[in-house]
């Protein structure tokens, strides 16, 4: 059996206007931006391509 603490509680949350209640909230941080130095740019690097994978059977 629930304590009478939580009952009043879970009504309170279940009367409570909708605008009332914060919602929630993840903050995900920008990544840094590239160094200039990582990324090294020679006349032999490959080219790069276009791969097509079908996965049909």
């Amino acid at each position: 059996m629930l304590d009478a603490f939580i009952i009043n509680r879970i009504q309170r949350e279940r009367e409570a206007p909708a605008h009332a209640r914060v919602p929630l909230r993840i903050d995900i941080p920008a990544p840094p931006p590239p160094r200039p130095e990582a990324v090294e740019v020679t006349e032999d690097r490959e080219e790069r391509g276009v791969v097509e994978v079908d996965f049909t059977i």
